[in-house]
């Protein structure tokens, strides 16, 4: 009877154990993939001086969020700096006196 419950505690300890390993496993496999993106935008990163597309690794040239967008978790909202307001306020007011 005391022999079935310490075979019992030993099973259930490895299964525990073996359970742990694969959540380590796992875990190990996610931080490799996650270095591995993070490596892509580490690298320099050939950008054109005009209009700012980003040149990719098999040579064609895309905007600047849709590069970082496909190579990391990164997230894009748009607005406007002050600058721009005030150049673009200019400018419609030029137009407008037109």
């Amino acid at each position: 009877m005391e022999f079935n419950f310490i075979f019992l505690a030993i099973k259930l300890i490895l299964v525990r154990l073996r359970l742990a390993r694969e959540k380590l496993a796992k875990l190990v496999y996610d931080l490799r993939e996650a270095l591995e993106n993070l490596k892509v935008l580490k690298r320099i990163i050939p950008i054109c001086a005009l209009c700012k597309k980003v040149r990719d690794d098999a040579e064609y040239w895309q905007e600047v969020e849709a590069y970082i967008t496909m190579n990391s978790d990164a997230m894009f909202t748009h607005g406007m700096c002050q600058e721009c307001k005030v150049k673009v306020k200019e400018q419609l007011r030029s137009l407008q006196k037109n």
